[in-house]
């Protein structure tokens, strides 16, 4: 935030004394140039009694051209290697001030405001010199030549030099005051601007001391705010932490739930195969020992069979055996194995079991 110190106080009351000084300048300034308008209009010294346009023979209206003309003309006549009188050379360096005057342009406005004062004192000293006898100012006017001519300028020279001395004190004297009014106006000025100056830098000063205290503020304030910020920042952030926690600790939880659930339908799945092997191995082993337990009967049943065959077989061998051991005497077993007349293998293994049999019963009931 800039400060417009243009629309403070100090700077309302700045500009009301840079305008009233410059009102003031504007015063003592057409004054000082009134006073030298009427006292010297033009700031080089120009010689202010002569009549310049009378001393070139010319009109106030003559054009530069015109003037010219007329200045070579008269320095042809006046020069002093033509005219050697006494008076030769100021009558020549009269029509050079002259023609030096009328040309420049600026100081023919300044000698143009003289003019009028000049021809009314250059006429005044022509009629003092017409109130000689009129005779002999007849005659030296009908016998005056262009040598004549010269000699009256020359002879008025003089004294319009002393007037002209006289008239250049006074104006020396009257510039003199002018310049004293202008030096004091000028210390004024300087005085006011001094001040004025002043005011500014006491008006600087001031700006730029609060222009630091408000850089201060203003970066104390964005300390702050940047402080506040980054506390606001900091708190979003935690909240926003604190819920992400909460979601990420949900999903756990949905997680462990669904883990729980997957956990158990697998536990049970698992529990369902056990049971399920279980029963299946129950059933087989049911079923296997109901084969083995059929399979025992079965053989059972074939050994019973063979059992009651050979036994019928036995009982028919060994009532043939008696018969043969009736007619041949001798061991059955060993009698059958030697004799191999008409039983089979599996007869002599019944024979060689009974006879174990019925040895072992004999000897057990011999221990008894």
């Amino acid at each position: 935030m800039h400060f417009n110190w243009l629309e403070s106080e100090m700077g309302v009351l700045y500009w009301k004394r840079r305008r009233m000084l410059g009102s003031y300048l504007r015063v003592r300034t057409q004054q000082t140039r009134a006073s030298i308008e009427t006292h010297s209009p033009n700031i080089v010294q120009l010689p202010t009694t002569e009549d310049f346009y009378t001393v070139l023979g010319v009109t106030c209206n003559a054009t530069p051209e015109a003037i010219v003309r007329s200045y070579r003309k008269l320095a042809l006549k006046l020069h002093p290697d033509r005219n050697p009188g006494p008076h030769a050379t100021q009558a020549f360096q009269l029509l050079g001030r002259a023609y030096e005057t009328l040309k420049d342009e600026a100081k023919r406005r300044a000698y143009n405001i003289l003019y009028p004062a000049v021809r009314n004192q250059y006429a005044s000293t022509e009629s003092r010199r017409e109130a000689q006898p009129s005779a002999a100012s007849s005659s030296q006017t009908q016998e005056l030549s262009e040598a004549a001519q010269v000699a009256v300028l020359n002879k008025s020279n003089q004294e319009r030099t002393e007037l002209l001395q006289t008239k250049k004190r006074e104006l020396d004297a009257t510039i003199a005051g002018i310049v004293i009014q202008f030096r004091e106006a000028e210390e004024d000025i300087n005085a006011a601007i001094r001040s004025d100056e002043l005011t500014i830098r006491v008006i600087k000063n001031n700006i730029r001391a609060r222009e630091f205290r408000m850089r201060q503020e203003k970066a104390r304030v964005e300390r702050e705010q940047r402080a506040e910020f980054l506390r606001w920042q900091q708190a979003e952030q935690e909240r926003r932490d604190r819920e992400a926690m909460k979601a990420w600790e949900k999903d756990q939880a949905a997680i462990r739930v669904a883990r729980k659930q997957k956990d158990r339908a697998w536990q049970a799945s698992l529990e369902k195969q056990r049971v399920e092997q279980e029963m299946r191995a129950r059933i087989l082993r049911e079923q296997q020992e109901e084969q083995q337990r059929r399979s025992r009967q079965a053989a059972d049943a074939r050994l019973v069979a063979e059992y009651q065959r050979q036994a019928v077989a036995h009982v028919a061998q060994r009532q043939r055996q008696e018969d043969f051991n009736s007619q041949h005497p001798g061991s059955r077993t060993f009698q059958s194995l030697f004799c191999l007349h008409g039983c089979s293998f599996r007869e002599l293994l019944g024979y060689a079991y009974n006879d174990a049999v019925s040895l072992l019963s004999e000897d057990e009931n011999s221990k008894l």
